[in-house]
């Protein structure tokens, strides 16, 4: 008798871990090389929050980033709204330079 495969064990993530997927699937931003910075999105355990994770070197673009990052919060809103979770979802930014 064999067994399935890892890859085809049924997973059933978590409304924030389904919005996470959704984020970065959709909006998740790395262009380190050319425009200084990468966005992208995680749950946190507290299983109410999306943290947009924004990591940047000294060579961005301040007035894109700060532009992805309304798109982040404005997409992060319309998905919320989208699945009826806007009542419990909150948002934070994590904005850190890399070291290099």
């Amino acid at each position: 008798m064999s067994e399935k495969p890892q890859g085809l064990h049924i997973y059933t993530p978590t409304r924030l871990e389904w919005l996470a997927v959704m984020l970065n699937t959709l909006f998740q931003y790395d262009n380190l090389s050319s425009d200084g910075f990468m966005l992208y999105y995680m749950g946190l355990k507290d299983g109410e929050t999306i943290r947009i994770v924004i990591r940047y070197d000294a060579n961005v673009n301040k007035s894109l980033m700060e532009q992805k990052i309304r798109v982040a919060r404005g997409a992060i809103s319309r998905y919320a709204k989208s699945y009826g979770w806007e009542s419990w979802i909150k948002t934070e930014v994590d904005i850190e330079e890399l070291n290099q």
